[in-house]
């Protein structure tokens, strides 16, 4: 199965694709490298095959997934962005001196994260 996924926005720093379950990916191929589904999946079973994919060009990018016969799988995509939209922070007071912000994931102090959650039929 062959996706070309496309940042909506020009500022994305990483793009996550999450497919569970994780059994129904057999290899997965992304920028010409191929790459077995055992070497993807995640240390928590439950999380499935989890593929990140930094810096992507406006243009986005192509992954084909070899999937098991029976593999209909979910697909969670999230696009990480470093920062907070100025409409979102308005009228928000600044935070104070002696606050940290809680990290959120890789390292995010104050970002944003917009996923979508698909169900891919096999044909």
């Amino acid at each position: 199965m062959s996706l070309h996924i496309t940042p909506s926005r020009p500022d994305v720093a990483f793009v996550d694709v999450q497919v569970l379950p994780g059994d129904a990916v057999v290899s997965a191929r992304l920028a010409g490298q191929q790459t077995p589904g055992d070497a993807l999946r995640t240390r928590n079973a439950a999380q499935g095959v989890l593929i990140r994919y930094w810096v992507p060009s406006s243009e986005g990018f192509d992954l084909e997934l070899e999937l098991t016969a029976s593999g209909s799988p979910t697909v969670r995509l999230g696009e990480h962005v470093y920062a907070v939209p100025a409409p979102v922070t308005a009228g928000l007071p600044a935070r104070p001196e002696d606050t940290m912000p809680v990290p959120f994931g890789e390292g995010l102090d104050e970002g944003m994260r917009v996923t979508r959650t698909v169900r891919l039929d096999a044909p």
